[in-house]
């Protein structure tokens, strides 16, 4: 008995009894396993803002991805890519189980990432778009187990850059520490007389984070090298630091000069120095990702089944 999905040819594919039968006592196990540490994430960016950032970039980058990709199903000859798809589904497991043996979460998270790619990949055929996706959703993992650990060091990288910024641009500036009357501890920074706190929601961690699975999408999905996969993330990184300093110098610089306005300009700098960061970012692939493939051709390596998408 086969069960055929309605659509275009590209997409259309033929289920047998046992492949929904398989796909169900998978589905269950994969459910059992992972919806815990799922419902986690969730909740972690319920409670933190700049996480449900970072999750809004990610599915932007899916679903951009998933618009324009031109890949062909991987597998084109036959109705599901159970090969590939199983091979990560075990790998999946395997963390899981070694996770418990050892109590270590972060092998979960490497888990998830895989299941997610496993059941994106049996489900749609795109290998690369699959592969990028359970790299993000691992990323999205870490960022929910550090995002408390790393506010107060953020938001001191954050005061002292923008200090520095605005002491350039000929501001009197100071950075403060507020503590004791009962109330918990502030970073302020004191420009031309009016201090601006530095909370939890400017120390950057949503710009960060958003570079980063950025440039992590972009380096698996277009299959650069290692070097460049290291190289990309990191430069990320710095990236999103800058322009989250520039951030606030922006708004310590320019909101005094709107005062019956000042939530709108601080949200709409906000904003633009956000998607500002990501663009910066793209573009970084994109360049070092040319700079790769034309090493590649140099030494005849290229190959015409890794041309990928032009976003």
């Amino acid at each position: 008995m086969n069960f055929a999905t309605k659509g275009s040819s590209r997409y259309k594919t033929n289920f047998s009894l046992g492949d929904v039968l398989l796909i169900c006592v998978l589905l269950a196990s994969t459910g059992c396993l992972f919806f815990p540490a799922f419902l986690w994430v969730v909740e972690a960016a319920r409670l933190h803002g700049q996480l449900a950032h970072t999750l809004a970039v990610a599915l932007f980058l899916f679903l951009s991805a998933w618009r324009r990709d031109p890949e062909m199903p991987s597998q084109p000859d036959s109705d599901l890519d159970w090969k590939g798809s199983l091979r990560r589904l075990g790998a999946a497991f395997a963390f899981v189980t070694v996770a418990i043996l050892i109590k270590q979460p972060l092998l979960v998270f490497l888990g998830a990432g895989f299941a997610t790619a496993a059941w994106l990949r049996l489900l749609t055929r795109r290998a690369r778009l699959s592969d990028s996706t359970g790299a993000v959703i691992f990323c999205l993992f870490l960022s929910a187990l550090v995002v408390r650990g790393l506010d107060w060091p953020l938001r001191v990288l954050a005061g002292q850059l923008s200090l520095e910024s605005l002491r350039i641009l000929g501001f009197v500036s100071e950075l403060a520490l507020r503590t004791g009357g009962g109330i918990p501890p502030a970073i302020l920074l004191k420009v031309n007389g009016r201090f601006y706190e530095v909370a939890a929601e400017c120390n950057g961690f949503g710009l960060l984070t958003g570079c980063l699975i950025t440039a992590i999408f972009f380096c698996v999905y277009w299959r650069v090298g290692i070097l460049t996969t290291i190289l990309i993330p990191a430069l990320a990184l710095i990236c999103g630091i800058i322009f989250n300093a520039l951030r606030i110098t922006a708004i310590c610089a320019v909101a005094p000069n709107f005062e019956s306005h000042y939530n709108e300009v601080h949200e709409i700098i906000g904003v633009l120095m956000f998607w500002v960061a990501l663009f910066v970012v793209y573009k970084l692939c994109r360049c070092l990702r040319k700079r790769h493939k034309n090493l590649n051709l140099a030494n005849g390596s290229g190959n015409a089944m890794n041309k990928v998408c032009q976003f």
